[in-house]
């Protein structure tokens, strides 16, 4: 089971847990609600049995009860009242004076132990439904995404082969452009390493998106040498490019992989979109951010730049992914990120590496 069908799967699990959760706590108190009117109602009757009965000596009385003659003024009659600590019932009785009632009390300690017994049986159902209720949502989830994951795996099968299948003509191209050097003049032998650089950028991105699950592995590396051997390889292909880096010494902890994708992508759509002659600097600010700054033509809205259905400059061809996965990549790699950029004066790409220094 991938990441995302994971969080899928226990977001569902949760979802139906909460909402049947929240239905079993109305339950539960409607329940316990009408349960407390029952004992009381049976409390009331109880007290009423007890009244007839207290001239008969033979039957004993409950500890519990207090039964009291008082004057009929003392008390209405009949009545069950509920005082802050204790009921009250009161009864003529068998009683021979008019003015004299029977006074029955008893401490809502009587009460609370029916209803505490009553809160314990309520708890153990809870749990009892909870369990099987979380067996039936396992069940669920499971059977909901069942087909997503079926899904899924066959696309990953599907571009799987795409990629397997791409990578035989991308090395022939490569081997065979070589040989061209007599055939063809240098700008057009540059316009096809162009073109290849490019398709293996798409390749490696796709890798990278598809074998994320088990490519996810850090190691410590030397940033300055990371960007030393991704500009060493840009240079014969974009030949017309400056590239500076200004970054000291120090090492990070990160997806080798994945970080190489994030600094390949940005410094192509760079050089891309810059002028005749693109000048790249990669460095490390004040605030320890690492960045890629390009003198190209800049723009007003830098965010349309990770939008993959947008272009900033409508005269540039291209399908505007590469952002749009260095988004994908850097929310991946758990790297914040944010990009500075003016009109006529270029755009800086900021990487907060701040948890990731060794």
């Amino acid at each position: 089971m991938t990441k995302h069908e994971k969080k899928t799967f226990f977001r569902f699990m949760l979802s139906y847990l909460s909402i049947s959760f929240l239905l079993f706590i109305t339950l539960a108190s409607f329940y316990y609600f009408d349960q407390k009117l029952l004992i009381e109602d049976k409390l009331n009757f109880q007290m009423n049995s007890l009244s007839k009965q207290f001239n008969n000596k033979n039957i004993p009385l409950p500890s519990a009860f207090q039964f009291t003659i008082e004057s009929s003024k003392s008390y209405q009659y009949p009545a069950f009242i509920k005082n802050k600590d204790e009921y009250i019932y009161t009864s003529c009785g068998s009683l021979n004076n008019s003015d004299e009632i029977l006074v029955i009390k008893v401490d809502k300690k009587v009460l609370q132990d029916n209803l505490n017994e009553l809160k314990i049986k309520i708890i153990y159902y809870m749990l009892f439904l909870f369990f099987i209720n979380l067996l039936i949502s396992l069940l669920l989830s499971w059977i909901a995404l069942k087909p997503i994951k079926e899904a899924n795996e066959e696309f990953k099968i599907f571009i799987d082969d795409i990629i397997h299948d791409l990578n035989a003509p991308i090395s022939a191209i490569s081997i065979n452009t070589d040989s061209l050097t007599q055939s063809f003049s240098e700008k057009k032998l540059n316009r096809i390493s162009r073109s290849l650089s490019s398709i293996k950028n798409i390749y490696q991105n796709l890798e990278s998106i598809l074998h994320f699950e088990y490519k996810n592995t850090q190691e410590i590396v030397e940033l300055n040498k990371v960007c030393e051997d991704i500009v060493f390889k840009f240079n014969p292909i974009f030949n017309n490019a400056k590239f500076t880096i200004d970054i000291p010494n120090i090492k990070i902890k990160i997806n080798l992989f994945l970080f190489e994708r994030i600094i390949v992508n940005i410094i192509e759509n760079a050089v891309k979109y810059s002028k005749n002659n693109p000048h790249i600097t990669l460095g490390l600010d004040e605030k320890n951010r690492f960045f890629v700054q390009d003198n190209g033509p800049g723009m007003e809205n830098p965010e349309l730049l990770f939008n993959r259905t947008i272009q900033s400059d409508k005269k540039n061809k291209g399908y505007g992914l590469g952002l749009s996965i260095v988004k994908r990549l850097c929310k991946q790699s758990d790297i914040k990120f944010e990009v500075s950029s003016k009109i006529g004066k270029g755009t800086i790409f900021y990487f907060d590496l701040t948890h990731h220094i060794e």
